[in-house]
């Protein structure tokens, strides 16, 4: 019976967490197939993933992150149940979860938690707006407006102290932190929105954990936009 309560609550979960994280054909390809054409693997033979979008590319460690398809068969395996309709996620590039040991990946003592640290990867947005203001430019007028819209839904709080500009790599990016409180407070999820303006387009990537992971987490999701490519 705990299982079976379990496993409820974890389809819910998974359909809130997931939403908008449907991905297009094949968006998805080995190191094999880079533009340079050169392999890339980890130390444990683990081949990682060049994730090719539209105009841009990012690199994520295989022996890390696991396409969402993929987490969702292993649950599969191990018992768990989910309404493939919900499931389904609509208006984003891909999803991806970070199942490696280093963090409590989602397994304890064999159920299923909500510890599992995922990345969603948004569609790009293009206009000749991003060509002509640069991303500090948000800052002024767009934390106030952030501030306002998610303050405003219960259990939402736009975490300004933990925002602000992030330089990562070669690159600059707008990160906006959001807490949201789920369960009567029982679970925090922490989500972290970086946005970066690049040759008239916006891309946003979104990282998103519990409140106790997120600290350790962001170490990885900056290691991933460090490999982001436009």
């Amino acid at each position: 019976m705990k299982n079976r309560i379990i496993a409820c609550v974890t389809a819910l979960m998974l359909a809130a967490m997931l939403a908008g994280c449907g991905e297009k054909d094949e968006p998805e390809k080995s190191a094999e197939t880079s533009a340079n054409g050169e392999s890339q693997t980890q130390n444990t033979g683990t081949q990682d993933i060049l994730f090719s979008g539209d105009g841009y590319t990012i690199m994520l460690e295989g022996s890390k992150w696991v396409n969402r398809d993929s987490y969702i068969e292993t649950l599969k395996a191990q018992g768990y149940t989910f309404d493939e309709e919900d499931l389904e996620g609509k208006n984003a590039d891909g999803c991806y979860y970070f199942t490696d040991p280093s963090v409590k990946n989602g397994a304890d003592n064999g159920e299923f938690t909500y510890d599992t640290p995922h990345l969603t990867i948004a569609a790009p947005r293009r206009s000749d707006y991003f060509n002509k203001h640069s991303i500090e430019e948000c800052i002024e007028d767009g934390f106030s407006s952030e501030k306002e819209l998610y303050d405003s839904v219960d259990g939402m709080d736009f975490v300004e102290e933990e925002s602000g500009i992030k330089e990562i790599g070669e690159n600059k990016f707008l990160k906006k932190t959001i807490r949201n409180t789920l369960a009567g407070g029982e679970i925090v999820l922490v989500k972290m929105t970086y946005d970066i303006y690049s040759k008239g387009a916006k891309y946003s990537f979104t990282f998103s954990s519990t409140d106790k992971l997120a600290p350790a987490m962001e170490a990885e999701y900056e290691k991933v936009l460090s490999t982001f490519t436009a």
